[in-house]
């Protein structure tokens, strides 16, 4: 992985995961741990599209 991603930066391609994808996950993760605290639904909050 931090081969492909010194590759990435070398070609001046974009990296995978980005920094978006890090984001959406976070998101994601802190709206399953606020659930699972909560025993209740959460809304995720949606990106919009880049």
């Amino acid at each position: 992985m931090e081969r492909d991603f010194l590759e990435a930066i070398r070609s001046g391609r974009k990296g995978s995961p980005s920094f978006r994808d890090g984001v959406r996950y976070t998101v994601l993760s802190q709206a399953i741990v606020d659930a699972a605290a909560t025993g209740r639904r959460t809304d995720v909050y949606r990106l919009p599209d880049a």
